[in-house]
């Protein structure tokens, strides 16, 4: 039922997932010992089975286990851009739990160093996160945004199905299409954090930059005609 639902959103997810793929399979290449390499791939690995989770429970309409993904998936890759910047930062979190406050920093302060004010140009487009947060525990944000609604005559009911799959138009699109956004921060990360590796430049320049530009009008497009507003973030 969910594919005859899909827009543009779908085919934009699909091709950045794979381009994921490929980026993650070059930065494995045959087997590197290397720990800030192992940590970032495990970081980005993370987030890609993540996504992939809950695009799958959206499609089978189970929201509520999509969204609880969301926090996860929306802060890794500010984790790869830290651990990019601030190689120490691997052996850290092998040490401890690194907190997402001290990711923030570090991505700040480095981006105030090579232009100042980017950081905190940075820090205001990042406020998504705290939408996030609400969705990765027992909230009323959480409970209600999911809970599957019709109407009749008689008035709203809420539909609550063996299984818990229950589709709805509207908050298939807007979290698919989140989904999709969420992919396209992640593969300019991951091609952020491996940069350094043969490929992974070639990659960015012929097919990736433009690629991220061109889906992201679409999804600022698709997310208009769904009533989402939202703003063009700041990808490195």
């Amino acid at each position: 039922m969910a594919e005859t639902i899909y827009g543009r959103e779908r085919e934009i997810f699909s091709d950045s997932m794979m381009l994921i793929e490929e980026a993650l399979n070059l930065a494995i290449g045959d087997g590197t010992t290397d720990s800030l390499r192992k940590r970032k791939l495990s970081v980005a690995n993370h987030a890609f089975s993540l996504l992939w989770s809950a695009w799958s429970e959206t499609g089978a309409g189970r929201y509520t286990a999509a969204t609880n993904h969301f926090r996860s998936i929306e802060e890794s890759p500010q984790y790869l851009k830290a651990l990019t910047v601030r190689p120490d930062l691997a052996q850290k979190m092998n040490d401890r739990h690194v907190t997402m406050t001290e990711v923030k920093r570090i991505v700040r302060d480095a981006l105030e160093s090579e232009r100042p004010g980017a950081g905190k140009a940075w820090l205001s487009s990042i406020g998504y996160q705290k939408d996030m947060q609400v969705l990765s525990h027992v909230t009323r944000e959480a409970t209600e945004a999911t809970l599957p609604i019709v109407w009749d005559r008689a008035g709203p009911h809420a539909i609550v199905r063996f299984g818990g799959g229950f589709h709805d138009d509207t908050t298939l699109r807007r979290l698919s299409a989140a989904l999709a956004d969420d992919s396209l921060s992640l593969l300019a990360c991951v091609l952020f954090a491996f940069r350094d590796l043969d490929g992974i430049e070639e990659m960015w320049d012929r097919r990736v930059k433009g690629f991220i530009v061109r889906a992201k009008d679409e999804l600022v497009a698709i997310a208009a005609n769904l009533g989402i507003e939202v703003e063009s973030p700041v990808w490195a």
